[in-house]
């Protein structure tokens, strides 16, 4: 009895923890909100002055938590913004440990766009890589991570690389309609960016099969064949007749 009691009471304290923890946030966000519309000279002054207003919230919601995660992740976005580095890097490198999976992807992003930023490109990889490994079910992301790993590998020159992460995007989550189409256009122009036509022409048209027979609707064939008609501009030409439905869009369109 008495440890049931004492786990109810954890229980209620956790609760209200996080209770306090959202309202902090919420009030931390309408600052924000209201520090971004100032025009004047005190802008970065009521921009900063929100950074403890996350943290206070993040220190008091328990760890694990969304509310704590959410916290991190703008106090961190806040401090990158404001030129400390330092610290929005170990609040993302917190949150990606220890937050919720959705929060910790976004971490985990946040951190590989701020180790590219500084040229620490093998870092801004492993950031990218570990959304592979640690979060396999958060398949957008994962989808996302192999786009931005290739841009990774391609301006480093590692083509091998790029065309592989390409292609296991395109491969494995190609239900990501928006991704997969990025995933394509970003393959294309590494094709003709390598001067290899004839590869872009059959890279497009391959794919462009398997990810317009995933549009089951006219909504998204039609968002589907725009973007595929906007990719094959990177060929000089219309896709073969081989590709349904994609046709060369004309003058006026483009």
């Amino acid at each position: 009895m008495f440890r049931r009691t004492v786990t109810y009471l954890l229980l209620a304290v956790s609760a209200l923890a996080q209770s306090d923890a959202k309202a902090l946030f919420e009030i931390a966000k309408k600052r924000l909100v209201v520090a971004q519309t100032h025009a004047g000279d005190g802008r970065l002054e009521r921009l900063r002055a929100c950074v403890p207003l996350f943290e206070r919230a993040r220190a008091v919601a328990p760890i694990g938590s969304r509310e704590r995660a959410r916290s991190g992740l703008e106090a961190g976005r806040l401090l990158k913004r404001l030129g400390d580095v330092s610290a929005a890097e170990s609040l993302y490198r917190d949150v990606a440990a220890e937050g919720p999976a959705e929060e910790a992807v976004g971490a985990l992003h946040e951190l590989a766009t701020l180790h590219r930023s500084l040229r620490r490109i093998d870092d801004a990889v492993a950031d990218l890589e570990a959304v592979l490994v640690r979060h396999p079910t958060q398949t957008r992301a994962c989808a996302e991570a192999l786009v931005r790993l290739a841009s990774l590998h391609r301006a480093e020159r590692r083509i091998p690389e790029a065309r592989a992460a390409l292609s296991r995007c395109l491969d494995h989550y190609i239900e990501h309609r928006t991704v997969v189409l990025d995933a394509l256009d970003a393959w294309v122009a590494l094709e003709v960016g390598q001067g290899d036509f004839g590869a872009a022409r059959r890279t497009f048209e391959r794919e462009a099969h398997r990810i317009r027979a995933r549009a089951t609707d006219s909504r998204s064939r039609a968002s589907t064949d725009n973007g595929l008609a906007k990719i094959a501009l990177r060929l000089g030409a219309a896709p073969k007749t081989g590709t349904p439905g994609v046709e060369r869009p004309s003058p006026t369109d483009s």
